[in-house]
């Protein structure tokens, strides 16, 4: 088993270097099948087209970390690394862009134990082989995704609604509850409602209304009408008189 088993995490990966006014990037992958097994990192300047290379194999682990560490302590290890490298904590030590110059990666340059693989810059012709690699290597995994060089992860935000979901065929449709009609309110006290245009019932008692007794007329006799006499009181004489 090799120790280099437990670097994983340090498999394909890929980050941006600004460091003055240069800008680098970073690959760190991992070579499991080879007969000695190793990490490999490669240093592009862009603008410039110029590639650097540093291997890490087992003598250089072993030196750093010891020859009885653990396979757990091991892939601790290389999980950290791999978050120095997604946090961006790199730095190019001994940087000239003279040609040939002896230049150094550091992971975690401001750590208690920082970690510095050296570089070797490659040939124009090693350059151009390891970037047409490169960019075969990102062919064949676009396959997969229909020629995308990355993954459609971003979610497509659209102002048209999604239509619903169709049923399924082994469940029935879902079935609609009808909707009880909910009471309208009472009419305000200022509203009349029309009168219906049905004729009023009128109680039996009130259709014919009695009739006002007729007055009372003298009565006439012969045509002629007789009228009261006034009664005097009679006055006797005296009988002194």
């Amino acid at each position: 088993m090799s120790m280099f088993d437990a670097f994983g995490p340090l498999d394909d990966l890929i980050q941006v270097i600004y460091q003055g006014t240069h800008r680098f990037v970073l690959l760190s992958k991992v070579d499991f099948d080879a007969a000695f097994p190793g990490w490999d990192v490669h240093l592009g300047l862009a603008d410039a087209g110029r590639w650097w290379r540093g291997r890490w194999e087992e003598k250089h682990a072993v030196g750093f970390v010891g020859a009885d560490v653990s396979e757990t302590l091991l892939e601790t290890f290389a999980d950290n690394l791999a978050g120095t490298v997604a946090q961006g904590d790199l730095f190019i030590g001994d940087w000239s862009a003279e040609k040939g110059a002896d230049i150094k990666i550091i992971f975690d340059p401001s750590g208690k134990k920082p970690l510095p693989i050296p570089l070797t810059e490659l040939s124009a012709e090693e350059a151009a082989i390891f970037v047409a690699n490169e960019l075969f290597s990102l062919g064949l995994n676009a396959q997969q995704r229909k020629c995308r060089l990355n993954p459609p992860e971003i979610p497509v935000y659209s102002s048209i609604p999604a239509a619903p979901a169709a049923p399924r065929r082994n469940s029935p449709p879902p079935t609609k509850k009808p909707r009880r009609a909910s009471p309208s309110p009472p009419p305000p006290s200022s509203y009349k409602p029309k009168e219906a245009n049905t004729p009023r019932r009128i109680p039996k008692e009130s259709r014919n209304p009695p009739a006002e007794p007729p007055l009372a007329k003298p009565k006439r006799k012969g045509g002629v009408i007789k009228k009261g006499r006034k009664v005097q009181d009679m006055e006797f004489a005296s009988d002194d008189e």
